[in-house]
């Protein structure tokens, strides 16, 4: 059996997102992460497009590009 999907991505997009808003609380809300469209602008500047150039049915937003936080402009 393979493992994909939503199911799968679910979980590591969630964790980096909590990542991004641990780190804009631990520095007094200094960083850009302010509200849900914040994050979700995050979230899509750290993906690898895949498939079809922009969001598509097969591979969405793309693949979530994670190394160091401190690399990170929001994070």
């Amino acid at each position: 059996a393979t493992l994909s999907g939503t199911s799968m991505a679910t979980p590591h997009v969630a964790g980096l997102l909590a990542l991004a808003v641990s780190k804009h609380e631990r520095e007094g809300g200094a960083t850009p992460l302010r509200n849900l469209d914040d994050a979700f602008s995050h979230l899509s500047r750290y993906a690898r497009d895949l498939g079809a150039t922009g969001p598509d049915p097969i591979y969405g937003f793309g693949l979530p590009i994670f190394r160091d936080p401190s690399a990170l402009d929001v994070m």
